[in-house]
């Protein structure tokens, strides 16, 4: 199942700040399975919406 992704730059900026700094906080093995994968969707207000596969 495809998701629409529903962004802007600015919202996507930040997810990719996020990402850094939780690299950063996790061994390589740790964020490369469990946090790396995880896809932004979108941003509204005070709800952020991430994607995993299943």
């Amino acid at each position: 199942m495809a998701l629409a992704v529903g962004n802007s730059d600015i919202s996507n900026e930040l997810w990719q700040s996020a990402l850094a700094a939780l690299e950063q906080r996790f061994s390589k093995p740790i964020y490369e399975m469990w946090i790396k994968p995880i896809r932004f969707v979108s941003l509204s207000g005070s709800e952020l919406i991430l994607a995993v596969q299943s």
